[in-house]
């Protein structure tokens, strides 16, 4: 099967990826804040945006690594703790 994907596509990932941490840390700082117990339902949510940002990363990485782009690569290996650090 051939991938058909662009870096266009990456980058609305990226943006998509950014709002969904964003909303996790959203729901944590509150959580910290009022400094009590989380509902079951808020909990929930969490983990599920969690979930879903940790599948748009890997979705990135896969993208960028099949991309072969010579500037988008180098910066995929230094902010990913899976592969290699790069001077």
């Amino acid at each position: 099967m051939i991938r058909n994907f662009t870096s266009d596509q990456i980058q609305l990932n990226s943006m998509e990826f950014r709002i969904i941490i964003g909303q996790s840390a959203s729901i944590l700082t509150a959580g910290i804040n009022k400094n009590t117990p989380w509902r079951p339902d808020k909990y929930l949510e969490f983990i599920e945006l969690r979930a879903n940002a940790d599948y748009l990363w890997l979705k990135m990485e896969v993208d960028v690594t099949d991309l072969k782009n010579d500037e988008l690569t180098p910066r995929l290996e230094y902010t990913t703790p899976t592969m290699k650090f790069t001077d």
